[in-house]
């Protein structure tokens, strides 16, 4: 289910975005479902107003200036780029109050299904991305680096682990989920 928290951060937009997604599922798979049903099989029924989330979504998703997509500008940037800058962005990109809003100073706010919920920037560009580069000096974390990891290319380079990102945290989520969807509407 959805949950609200005092404090939220980039994991917590994730597991929203999750919900988003499932409630677009469940609203697609059920109601429209069912109504194209109801009209295919001539049965009598009253037409239901199916809310539609589709705008929390793309304020997440959409590019170029959904939450993710400014996310992944930021993390782009490398060393330039900054949670604050991050929530900069989200400010000049949603100027007009509505589903995503700058709220107090590194702070942001996303209004879902169930209701408008605030995040704390902190944090957002660390988590969104593998920082890719040279690691040196520790053979038990190199082995353990190279034995363990998901969604990185790990090798060596000159005596240097070198890990490449494939994919950063949103788009692999993203990915998932519709997955997940296609999958359910076969």
């Amino acid at each position: 289910g959805f949950e609200i928290f005092e404090t939220n951060s980039f994991e917590q937009l994730m597991v929203n975005l999750a919900n988003e997604k499932l409630q677009r599922f469940f609203l697609d798979a059920i109601f429209q479902f069912e109504q194209a049903l109801y009209q295919r099989e001539e049965i009598e029924w009253v037409e239901v107003e199916v809310p539609d989330n589709a705008a929390s979504i793309a304020t997440i998703e959409a590019k170029p200036n959904g939450v993710l997509p400014l996310l992944d500008e930021q993390c782009r940037l490398g060393e330039r780029g900054s949670d604050d800058e991050f929530a900069v962005e989200i400010g000049a990109k949603h100027t007009v109050r509505g589903v995503c809003q700058l709220e107090q100073r590194g702070c942001f706010s996303i209004v879902h299904y169930a209701g408008k919920e605030l995040y704390t920037v902190d944090g957002f560009v660390v988590n969104h991305v593998i920082v890719a580069g040279p690691v040196g000096g520790l053979p038990e974390l190199v082995d353990l680096l190279l034995g363990t990891l998901n969604d990185v290319v790990a090798h060596l380079e000159d005596g240097a682990l070198i890990l490449e990102v494939l994919e950063d945290a949103g788009v692999h989520l993203q990915a998932h989920l519709e997955d997940l969807a296609e999958k359910a509407f076969r």
